[in-house]
């Protein structure tokens, strides 16, 4: 399973897609439509607006709903935020989730192997600037949603793919997926969490 399947199962009724662009050569936002016309759902991204496909332009940062969906997904999302940040993010989750909704997120696991071994996401190997503010470990993740009075109901590791970060060549989902497959979560690259709605 990806993460494209797993939404797409497990995203019922009203559905809210944040984040939902990603620059080409794959647009996450057209993909998903395309596979998934029947579904009720609404984009929100920061930098793209399409009225044909029903993104919005909006930052997750400002309230975007109440009590109007039955299911919010933000793939690779969170860790882009500080920890304010992200409680603001989550909380107006909440408040624009019916009740009994349900949160699916995705996020890279601070302890992976690949991350421990080449620190992958320190400031220091990007430059002095990593777009990820914050990692998740899985039971940190779990911690953070739970104060953020979501409970968690399933929760997985899954390989990084071309869904996660179209850049790379194919070989290394290929030799990732492979890794995924012969190591314990703990050490698995991307945390899939889905939480309902206190």
């Amino acid at each position: 399973m990806n993460r494209l399947d797993y939404f797409f199962e497990n995203a019922k009724g009203k559905v809210l897609y944040i984040g939902c662009y990603m620059r080409p050569p794959i647009n996450i936002a057209s993909t998903y439509l395309s596979l998934f016309p029947s579904k009720d759902m609404t984009g929100l991204d920061l930098v793209m607006e399409d009225a044909a496909l029903n993104i919005k332009k909006g930052d997750a940062l400002k309230p975007f709903g109440v009590n109007e969906y039955d299911t919010i997904i933000a793939g690779e999302l969170l860790e882009h935020f500080d920890k304010e940040e992200a409680k603001v993010f989550v909380s107006n989750c909440w408040k624009a989730l019916k009740e009994d909704g349900e949160l699916i997120l995705t996020t890279p696991n601070l302890e992976a192997l690949l991350n421990r071994l080449f620190h992958k996401f320190d400031n220091a190997n990007c430059g002095g600037f990593s777009p990820h503010k914050v990692l998740y470990t899985i039971h940190g993740i779990k911690v953070f949603l739970n104060d953020q009075n979501f409970i968690v109901n399933d929760l997985f590791m899954l390989p990084y793919d071309e869904g996660s970060s179209p850049d790379l060549p194919k070989i290394v989902y290929v030799l990732r997926s492979i890794m995924h497959n012969f190591l314990p979560d703990s050490l698995r690259e991307n945390i899939v969490v889905k939480a309902r709605k206190k």
